[in-house]
């Protein structure tokens, strides 16, 4: 703050201290396997479910093979006529479906599935996915082949080079990628039925990548509309991201630790909660910061006001009393901790609430 500008230095320390996190983890997981006791905590255990589960999988399974239609509305199945142009269309329409078990929700949850059905579709013939728990490994013929095309067609427009001209043709990238993308299709259709491939595995590692230009897109259109928000509301970019766009980013790690606490496994999801947001500081400025300084050769300018004082504050309060308040307790998380928690969280939001529509307003927000 003082120096108000990043340095290589610091931004090579950023990522520093996120291998000497990973390593203090993985020594303090040796240690801790070779001398720790058993400390009871809430543990459930889901092998009858599985097993009930696979069950399930294999009598719906065999109904297929023995009638030919489809029971699952949204998993390809494993054992049918690979021969059979029919089957393998219901297969198609199956895993294009977005709607799911849509007898058994209520009218909100439909309402719900049908909203996000356009964008379902669009993840559905783009992103390839491979999933071990489903069965034939979630695959299926015509949807590989669609997602040849429509795969890296989407990604050259995300991107924004779709319409860039090859040297020396008079064709456009775009052009080039459904070409090669039909030339892929047509290879999978040659090489494969309606069985999963040898190289099935590849589709996941192709999928990865677009998942990822798909993020970025995303990203983007939120970054365009909370900005958006701001001017419309005169609202600073400090303000836009610790209410909204903290809010967003929070309900996708919430919803995740939740489940593995309550599936029994209470300290991986106490772990992602500090783990996930220390990814994120240390390599998300460290990795770009460190790339942007070596490029340009000098130092990155910050921009540091009163507001952002009083959020360095608020995590500096709130990460201390975590490391007092845990030892003490013997690294045993009780309500009481959480409600603790909460309070400083509120506290410091209504801090940098007033503090932007006041000292900031003035014009008097500089940071020293």
């Amino acid at each position: 703050f003082w120096r108000q500008e990043i340095r290589l230095f610091d931004a090579v320390g950023f990522l520093a201290l996120y291998l000497l996190y990973l390593s203090v983890v993985l020594i303090g997981r040796y240690v801790n396997n070779k001398i720790r006791t058993n400390v009871p905590y809430k543990h459930q255990d889901d092998d009858e479910n599985r097993d009930e589960e696979n069950l399930t999988i294999s009598s719906e399974l065999d109904q297929l093979q023995t009638s030919g239609t489809l029971s699952d509305n949204n998993t390809p199945p494993t054992e049918i006529p690979a021969d059979s142009v029919k089957i393998k269309f219901k297969i198609f329409l199956a895993a294009l479906n977005p709607i799911d078990n849509w007898g058994e929700i209520n009218w909100f949850w439909r309402v719900y599935q049908i909203v996000k059905s356009p964008m379902d579709i669009l993840f559905r013939v783009t992103v390839p996915v491979v999933n071990k728990e489903k069965p034939n490994n979630n695959w299926c013929q015509y949807l590989a082949m669609l997602q040849c095309i429509l795969g890296p067609l989407f990604v050259v427009f995300a991107i924004n080079i779709a319409l860039n001209k090859i040297p020396g043709t008079p064709f456009q990238v775009w052009h080039v990628t459904v070409i090669f993308g039909a030339a892929k299709a047509l290879l999978v259709g040659i090489t494969t039925t309606s069985r999963a491939p040898k190289y099935h595995f590849i589709f996941s590692f192709v999928g990865f990548v677009i998942a990822i230009v798909w993020i970025f897109t995303i990203a983007n259109e939120l970054v365009s509309l909370l900005k958006a928000f701001g001017v419309m509301f005169g609202l600073s970019d400090s303000i836009l991201g610790l209410t909204l766009l903290a809010w967003g980013n929070s309900i996708g790690d919430i919803v995740p630790d939740l489940t593995m606490a309550q599936r029994g496994s209470p300290r991986a999801g106490f772990s992602a909660c500090f783990g996930g947001p220390l990814f994120n500081t240390l390599l998300g400025i460290g990795l770009p910061f460190t790339i942007q300084i070596v490029r340009g050769g000098e130092p990155i300018a910050l921009v540091c006001d009163k507001l952002t004082l009083v959020l360095s504050i608020g995590l500096v309060v709130s990460l201390s009393f975590s490391f007092i308040y845990m030892p003490l307790r013997k690294f045993q998380g009780n309500k009481l901790y959480g409600i603790i928690l909460i309070c400083i969280y509120v506290i410091f939001l209504i801090a940098c609430i007033v503090t932007e529509f006041t000292v900031m307003k003035t014009g008097n927000g500089a940071c020293f």
